[in-house]
């Protein structure tokens, strides 16, 4: 793994004082967020701040063993065992997957409360969504371990990735699969949700009621919006 340490002093400076410093701010950023939501009662009562909560969670984690993990290896130059990386690399992997798929979760949550607004609080209770992040870490776990459990270059003797040591190339390519996909379809649910805001706010105006709006209505859009903006500042 001495092929993969190729920073100079100078660089190993800088990004030691870059990691160290995004990282902390990740961390007290979404520590941040997850002490709003613990601390308020309604919040945790709403199936969406699951969803946010968890992505919260899996962007600290990420973040901690990340840097940890970064600047260990090519800073300090450890270099551990095969086992003791892939579990270090794992738990990058399962953090990053579990971040997309909170994502997922909460572009699917918006979604349904957009399309089917008369039947969110049936189709969205606060059981399903635990059910619902608890399988999804469960499958990101799964995903991040299979290189542990001898899905690697090393043990398969297969082609190894360029990118990360002892990563075979085909686990590789079927994480980015899978991730890509998580992707597209958040990028489609927020799409369609700017869509339907815009053509919402063309029909007031084209009735003159503007300033005129339900209170269920607005409640979702204020609902709406902070999901969104805790979702980009996360």
């Amino acid at each position: 793994m001495e092929c993969f340490m190729i920073l100079t002093p100078s660089q190993q400076l800088v990004i030691a004082a870059l990691s160290i410093t995004l990282g902390t701010f990740t961390v007290l950023e979404n520590m941040l967020v997850l002490c709003v939501i613990l601390q308020s009662r309604t919040l945790r009562c709403r199936p969406s701040y699951h969803f946010i909560g968890s992505l919260a969670v899996a962007d600290l984690l990420g973040s901690v063993i990340f840097v940890y993990s970064f600047v260990d290896f090519h800073v300090f130059h450890r270099i551990d065992s095969p086992n003791v990386f892939l579990f270090k690399l794992g738990g990058v992997t399962a953090s990053f997957t579990a971040s997309v798929g909170s994502l997922f979760l909460t572009a699917i949550d918006r979604y349904i409360s957009i399309h089917r607004p008369l039947s969110y609080k049936r189709i969205v209770t606060r059981t399903k969504a635990v059910i619902a992040f608890c399988m999804m870490w469960t499958i990101a776990i799964v995903i991040a371990v299979l290189p542990l459990l001898g899905w690697n270059c090393k043990k398969l003797k297969s082609i190894c990735s360029d990118i990360f040591p002892l990563i075979d190339e085909t686990y590789l390519m079927f994480w980015i699969g899978v991730t890509s996909v998580l992707l597209l379809f958040i990028v489609y649910a927020y799409m369609y949700i700017l869509w339907k805001a815009h053509t919402h706010a063309v029909r007031m105006l084209q009735h003159g009621k503007v300033h005129i709006t339900r209170p269920d209505q607005a409640r979702m859009d204020i609902r709406l919006a902070k999901t969104l903006v805790l979702i980009l500042v996360c």
